[in-house]
């Protein structure tokens, strides 16, 4: 019992540093952005995007993937507003992602190798040059980190985390359309699990939540373009021509 505790005691020690570590770049980063400003042309995008459902606003690209701008215009309704909050919030899903990383490495390696490993992630030139500009990038590769996380732990010890693990991959495709590849790794997950028809009920109950999530952004679809799907959104007529999402 005590070797268990001094164990449990260890491992939160490297899940501070991860998350010390993480929350200081991503101050630094947001610092950074914040004196240069928005210089990516999708962002003012996704900002107008945002204004839109915080009714603020109209949108001008409504067909672009809509989680983030929607938690942007939660951020907005309670009053959250400038560039500065565009940054922070990207910047929370690149320390969620970093720390995601390094629980997603500890099932397979050693607390030492998860800190290399997430620190490394953390570290990438392409990671870390957008991780605070308000794009999609970043968000979307933590929420896929997260959604793979959550059904390892599903699969090796409590088939309940479904019910968060398909939600969350349901958020990163709504954050980047090409994070619906992130079915491919789910799916050799779920499909070679050999307690897998045990595990059946709550991996219907997880799509179902998943599916749950997806309701209320296609109900935004529907009534903003007449179409419950983004990608029949993306070549109405009346759509512009605008940056790849």
């Amino acid at each position: 019992m005590v070797q268990g505790v001094s164990i449990m005691s260890y491992d939160r020690r490297f899940i501070s540093v991860v998350a010390i570590f993480s929350v200081f770049i991503a101050v630094i980063l947001v610092l950074i952005q914040n004196s240069i400003g928005i210089y990516y042309w999708d962002i003012f995008l996704y900002v107008n995007n945002a204004m839109k459902m915080a009714h603020l606003g109209p949108g001008d690209a409504l067909y672009l993937p809509p989680f983030f701008p929607a938690v942007l215009a939660l951020l907005f309704r309670l009053g959250f507003t400038g560039e500065i909050t565009v940054f922070a919030a990207a910047a929370a899903f690149y320390v969620a992602g970093i720390i995601g990383m390094y629980l997603l490495l500890q099932l397979r390696f050693s607390e030492m190798e998860s800190l290399a490993g997430a620190i490394s992630f953390a570290s990438f030139s392409l990671i870390l040059s957008w991780a605070a500009t308000g794009s999609l990038d970043v968000p979307a590769i933590s929420l896929s980190i997260w959604a793979v996380y959550l059904a390892l732990i599903a699969r090796r010890r409590d088939s309940r985390f479904y019910y968060l693990a398909f939600p969350v991959a349901m958020a990163a495709f709504l954050t980047r359309y090409t994070s619906g590849l992130m079915l491919l790794p789910l799916a050799v997950i779920i499909l070679t699990d050999p307690s897998l028809r045990l595990k059946l009920p709550d991996i219907g109950r997880g799509i179902g939540l998943g599916v749950l999530l997806y309701i209320p952004f296609g109900y935004f679809f529907t009534e903003t373009s007449e179409h419950p799907y983004p990608s029949q959104n993306r070549f109405h007529p009346q759509s512009p021509v605008q940056p790849h999402p």
